[in-house]
């Protein structure tokens, strides 16, 4: 495991670096997942779009840049999503 340290992280909440060391292990996982065409991976990441939208949103930092690729990914998931395992 990683841990993000850098004072811009630190300065954005004091919980965030351990925030976005999470965040980006588990989008790594679920990238994995859809990657290997399986619909948990599907499921997962669209958690945690939602969940990284709804965190920019409550720290004030979401503009719509930060939809663009999370949402690309999840609406391709879930095009393929009856063909998955």
């Amino acid at each position: 495991m990683f841990m993000v340290i850098s004072p811009p992280a630190r300065n954005v909440a004091h919980w965030y670096p351990l925030y976005l060391s999470l965040s980006t292990l588990y989008a790594l996982i679920c990238l994995g997942g859809v990657g290997s065409m399986k619909k948990w991976g599907v499921i997962a990441y669209s958690f945690y779009a939602l969940a990284q939208q709804a965190v920019y949103l409550y720290l004030g930092t979401w503009d719509a840049h930060a939809l663009v690729l999370p949402a690309a990914i999840t609406i391709v998931g879930w095009i393929y999503y009856r063909k998955m395992s």
